[in-house]
């Protein structure tokens, strides 16, 4: 189920994420791992239906490299960006 939300981004579920590439979404739901590592972060993110996807944040790119790091199982976070293949 797609929707929009504020007429601007649309907020998907992970398993609708193949038919949003190249677009601005916003997915929500529970971590699921992290992997902090030097350069990148990697984020398994888990949906209500137990779907996951892996989102890559590259450190030292924005102010969320503290927060990233403070990361732990079953967190709830929401994340906007843009997917791709």
């Amino acid at each position: 189920m797609l929707w929009y939300d504020n007429g601007y981004m649309k907020t998907i579920r992970i398993s609708d994420i193949a038919n949003n590439i190249d677009e601005k979404v916003k997915l929500s739901g529970w971590v699921d791992s992290v992997r902090d590592q030097k350069a990148v972060a990697f984020i398994i993110l888990r949906d209500g239906n137990h779907n996951k996807i892996q989102l890559v944040h590259k450190k030292g790119t924005s102010k969320l490299d503290k927060t990233i790091s403070a990361l732990t199982a079953e967190s709830t976070i929401e994340v906007t960006g843009i997917p791709n293949q």
